[in-house]
């Protein structure tokens, strides 16, 4: 398992009040699960605070040409990563959180650099302009580094 420590400052810069214009969140990452990732993590965010986790795949070298040719830009299809088939989404419940395996319906990730963000989700039921404003930008941008052999780490 490989750790990476970070903390992230989110500068919210929006018409809202002063007092709320600026987040910031530390979080602890880890990653284990090879060529099927798992992250694990703690974060100062309230706890039952949804996450939504996007992993984006490579764009290909030749990734323009293929798209004026209308071909995805990835290999195979440009569609982010999912965990057994659903949207990656976990709750935060007394500052922890846990989502995976990732694949790529139900494939394993290849050797690459895939990008991953995090955002917090609106709350479905009463939804802040702040909140919404939120979600509009990742909380968190990093990288998933998957090698050849198949061990995985997190990088920025």
């Amino acid at each position: 398992m490989r750790v990476l420590f970070v903390t992230v400052f989110i500068a919210l810069l929006t018409a809202m009040p002063q007092s709320s214009r600026a987040a910031s969140y530390d979080f602890h990452l880890s990653i284990s699960g090879g060529t099927r990732p798992i992250i694990t993590g703690t974060a100062n965010i309230q706890d039952g605070r949804q996450l939504v986790f996007v992993v984006q795949k490579p764009y290909l070298p030749d990734a323009i040409q293929r798209l004026s040719r209308g071909l995805p830009a990835c290999k195979d299809n440009c569609l982010p990563a999912d965990v057994e088939g659903k949207a990656a989404t976990t709750i935060v419940k007394d500052g922890r959180f846990s989502i995976g395996p990732f694949t790529f319906r139900g494939a394993p990730f290849g050797p690459a650099k895939y990008l991953l963000l995090i955002y917090i989700a609106p709350d479905p039921k009463n939804a802040t302009a702040q909140q919404l404003q939120e979600f509009s930008h990742p909380i968190y941008v990093g990288n998933i580094l998957v090698t050849s052999d198949g061990r995985s780490f997190l990088a920025y």
